[in-house]
């Protein structure tokens, strides 16, 4: 995992951990504070691809056990930039948007939205 391993018990015993990139220069520091602001912000849906080398597809997955009302769309075979799926992602966006706004007129309650939180893998057709 990008943050490493027992992050939060490293995070509440130090107040912070350096992330540091694979040849081992510093990247950013992490504190708890910044850690929750991050969890809690209200993020929907994200869009990861399978074939990310920057953040493996299971730390977008425990990151996305952590955040309420979320859903997790991966993209088979998609980088982390999306480089070769832009269509793919684009056309995931809009159906997200799409399905978003018939929730708001009333298909399903916002209660039951908090609660979602699954992994929903899109081949790609690109």
């Amino acid at each position: 995992m990008r943050l490493g391993k027992d992050y939060l018990k490293r995070i509440k015993e130090n107040g912070f951990i350096d992330v540091r990139n694979r040849k081992g220069k510093f990247e950013y520091r992490v504190t708890e504070e910044s850690l929750m602001d991050r969890l809690t912000t209200n993020t929907h849906e994200a869009f990861h691809g399978t074939h990310d080398r920057i953040v493996h597809v299971t730390e977008a997955s425990e990151f996305a056990k952590y955040i309420k009302n979320h859903k997790l769309c991966l993209i088979e075979g998609a980088d982390h930039e999306f480089t070769s799926h832009q269509h793919q992602l684009a056309s995931t966006v809009l159906s997200f948007f799409k399905m978003d706004l018939k929730k708001d007129e009333g298909d399903i309650s916002t209660s039951n939205r908090d609660h979602i939180r699954s992994a929903l893998t899109i081949k790609s057709r690109i």
